[in-house]
C-alpha cells in the first residue's frame, strides 16, 4: 500500500503544481487582455466625442477651410485607424479583445462616413444638388 500512497501523493503534488502554473498564466493572459482592451475602451469613447463634435461642427467651417485642414487630417486619423484595427485583427489577442475593437471600429465606420460625406456631398460642385439642399434648408 506504501507505494500506492507515495504515487498519488507524487501525482497530486504534480497536478498542484500544474493547477499553480495554469492559473499564473490565465492570470498573466487576462492581465495582457486587459492591458489591450483597457486603452482601447477609453479610445473608443474619446473616438465617440470627437465623432460627435465633427457631426456637429463642421457646418462652421467653410469650405475651404475642410478641404485644406480638416479633411487632410481627417484622412491621416481614417489611415492610423485603419493600421489599428488591422494589427489587432492579425494578432493572436484577436478573439480576446473582439469586442473591443467592435466599439472602436463602429467610431471608425462614423469616422468613414463622415469623410465620405464631406468629399462626395460638402465638396463636389453638383450645382443641382447644392439647389436642392438650398431648397430643402428652407423648409
Amino acid at each position: 500500500m506504501i507505494a500506492i500512497e507515495k504515487r498519488i501523493e507524487h501525482f497530486y503534488e504534480e497536478t498542484e503544481e500544474s493547477v499553480k502554473g495554469i492559473i499564473e498564466g490565465s492570470d498573466d493572459h487576462l492581465d495582457l487582455i486587459l492591458s489591450f482592451t483597457q486603452p482601447l475602451d477609453k479610445l473608443s469613447e474619446k473616438f465617440e466625442d470627437l465623432n460627435n463634435f465633427l457631426f456637429n461642427n463642421l457646418n462652421t467651417y467653410t469650405d475651404d477651410q475642410i478641404e485644406h485642414l480638416v479633411l487632410p487630417k481627417l484622412k491621416q486619423l481614417n489611415k492610423s485607424c485603419m493600421t489599428l484595427v488591422g494589427a489587432f485583427r492579425t494578432s493572436f489577442l484577436y478573439r480576446d479583445v473582439r469586442a473591443s475593437l467592435k466599439k472602436y471600429t463602429r467610431q471608425h465606420d462614423i469616422l468613414q462616413e463622415i469623410i465620405h460625406d464631406v468629399k462626395n456631398i460638402r465638396l463636389a460642385k453638383d450645382e443641382e444638388f447644392d439647389f436642392i439642399l438650398k431648397e430643402l434648408n428652407k423648409i
